[in-house]
């Protein structure tokens, strides 16, 4: 019986940590993108520019986001009329500004006509047609991966028109 409640004491104490740490990231991830900035008007940033850059993760705030190793992030605004813009006038693409020395052009597919679909936007890296873009906005809330090379992007909705981009080496 000691044996028994041993084990089950560790399991529950393991099951408590691993809560409060789901609780700190998700909490954590509204301090990370800076709940309390504005996004500016566009025109106020460059031309055409569909993330608006707003600083550096670092290495303790990576650690937050997951269990993936992550080589890096950054908090963004992420400027929907820009982006919309861009995907739903041909050619359809539209460049993802991810990190101040990587920007990607992305050529996205028509959105599709089914209304469940609607705000998914999916399409390819131009010049690598093994890539993949999925890109999702619904009630201004941004959520998308990026698979590029050896890469995979994530764009994490925060608070406010704030997100985070982040990369992580992807196995392919």
């Amino acid at each position: 019986m000691t044996r028994r409640f041993q084990i089950g004491l560790k399991l529950g104490l393991s099951a408590a940590v691993f809560l409060g740490l789901t609780v700190m990231a998700a909490y954590g991830l509204r301090a990370l993108t800076g709940a309390s900035q504005q996004a500016r008007s566009p025109a106020s940033i460059e031309a055409g520019s569909v993330f608006e850059h707003r600083g550096n993760l670092n290495s303790a705030e990576l650690a937050m986001l997951g269990s993936t190793p992550l080589i890096r992030g950054r908090r963004v605004v992420f400027h929907e009329a820009v982006f919309r813009n861009h995907v739903l006038t041909p050619p359809n693409q539209v460049a993802l500004n991810l990190f101040p020395d990587l920007t990607l052009t992305a050529a996205f597919q028509a959105p599709s006509a089914y209304g469940v679909n609607d705000g998914l936007y999916v399409g390819t890296i131009l010049g690598d047609e093994d890539s993949s873009v999925r890109i999702l906005i619904q009630n201004g809330i941004v959520d998308g991966t990026i698979k590029y090379k050896s890469s995979e992007f994530r764009i994490i909705d925060g608070a406010n028109g704030q997100a985070i981009i982040t990369e992580a080496k992807s196995i392919r």
